[in-house]
C-alpha cells in the first residue's frame, strides 16, 4: 500500500458565519419558502433553540451526510441582518459545499445567492491551522492578551489551551487532535496532530474582501517549551498558574517588573513549529468559499469597483 506523505502544516476554514439584508419583497418569498416546508422535507430541517438572544427563527438543515447548517432569520435588534448562516466549510467538503449553495438558492433566490460572496457579512470565521509534527506539550502566549485557560489531560499534560473569551473579537485555542480522534474512534494523524483555531468575531468585511492579512492572528502566537517549568527564576505560583491556566494568565497576575522580568527569561524557551510564510492562504479561502463564487456576478461586480 502506498503511504500518503502528509504536509507539516495545512490551513483552512473550520466554521463560517454570514449575515444578510433582504429587501421586502425577497423577505416575503422566503417566508413562503419556510411555511410550505419545501426546505424542511428536502434537507430535515428543524427548529433549534435561540441561543445566541439575537434571532426569533433557528433552524438547522442536515446538508451532506450529518453535516448541518445553522439558519437564522427575523433578528430581535432590527438593525441586525435580517438573514443568518453558519456552517462548517471543512466538513461539508466540495459536495456538501455544492449542496449548501442549491440549499441557499432555494431559501433566498438565485438572484440573492449570487450577490452573497461580494455582499454578505462575515460575522464569523474560525481560521485554522494543522500542525503535524509539532514538538508536543508546548505552551502557547500571546501578546496583550489576559485571560487564558486549559483544560488539562488525565495524563497531566496540557489539553486544550485557551486564549480570550466568548466575547474576544479573537479567541485562540490550541489541542491535540489525535487525543479528540481517538475518543471519536478513529486513528490517529502522524505523529503529534496539534490543531490551532483563531475563531475571529467582527470582521466587517465580506468574503470577497478577505484576505492574508488574517493570518497575523496565526503570527502573534509565540510558543515555549514546556522547560520553563524546571527554571529557578520563575515563581512557585507563576509556575502553578502557568500549570492551571496558560501563560496569559499567570503573567497578568505578576506585576509589571516582574512580568517583564519573566518574558524576557522565557525567551530561552521559545520555539517557532509553524510557519506562517509558507501558508496557502488563497488556496483554503478557495476551498471553503469557492463554491459560493457567482462568475458572471463576479465580473460584474469587478466591473462596478474598478
Amino acid at each position: 500500500m502506498k503511504t500518503i506523505k502528509l504536509p507539516s502544516q495545512r490551513l483552512l476554514y473550520d466554521k463560517v458565519a454570514l449575515t444578510l439584508s433582504l429587501n421586502k419583497r425577497r423577505k416575503n418569498s422566503f417566508f413562503s419558502c419556510m411555511v410550505y416546508d419545501q426546505v424542511f422535507k428536502e434537507y430535515g430541517g428543524k427548529v433549534t433553540n435561540n441561543s445566541n438572544q439575537r434571532y426569533n427563527n433557528n433552524y438547522q438543515f442536515k446538508i451532506h451526510g450529518d453535516n448541518t447548517a445553522d439558519v437564522s432569520f427575523y433578528p430581535i435588534n432590527t438593525k441586525h441582518n435580517f438573514f443568518r448562516i453558519e456552517y462548517n466549510p471543512s466538513k461539508l467538503k466540495k459536495e456538501g459545499r455544492i449542496k449548501l449553495r442549491k440549499c441557499l438558492i432555494k431559501l433566498l433566490g438565485i438572484d440573492v445567492v449570487k450577490r452573497i460572496y461580494f455582499e454578505a457579512t462575515v460575522t464569523r470565521l474560525d481560521l485554522t491551522l494543522d500542525v503535524f509534527d509539532m514538538e508536543p506539550d508546548l505552551y502557547i502566549h500571546v501578546d496583550r492578551a489576559k485571560q487564558s485557560s486549559i483544560y488539562p489531560k488525565s495524563s497531566g499534560k496540557p489539553g486544550s489551551q485557551v486564549i480570550g473569551s466568548k466575547r474576544s473579537n479573537c479567541k485562540i485555542t490550541m489541542y491535540d487532535k489525535n487525543e479528540l480522534r481517538k475518543k471519536q474512534g478513529l486513528k490517529p494523524i502522524g505523529g503529534n496532530y496539534q490543531r490551532i483555531e483563531c475563531c475571529l468575531r467582527n470582521l466587517q468585511c465580506s468574503m470577497n474582501e478577505l484576505n492574508s492579512d488574517i493570518l497575523k492572528h496565526l503570527n502573534k502566537i509565540k510558543f515555549y517549551r514546556k522547560d520553563f517549568f524546571h527554571d529557578a527564576r520563575f515563581s512557585k505560583k507563576f509556575l502553578s498558574n502557568a500549570k492551571s491556566h496558560g501563560l496569559n494568565y499567570a503573567l497578568a497576575k505578576c506585576n509589571r517588573n516582574k512580568r517583564l522580568r519573566y518574558r524576557r527569561h522565557l525567551e530561552d524557551y521559545r520555539t517557532k513549529p509553524i510557519n506562517v510564510n509558507k501558508l496557502d492562504f488563497e488556496k483554503a479561502h478557495k476551498r471553503a468559499l469557492g463554491s459560493l463564487v457567482h462568475r458572471e456576478y463576479q465580473q460584474l461586480f469587478l466591473d462596478q469597483v474598478a
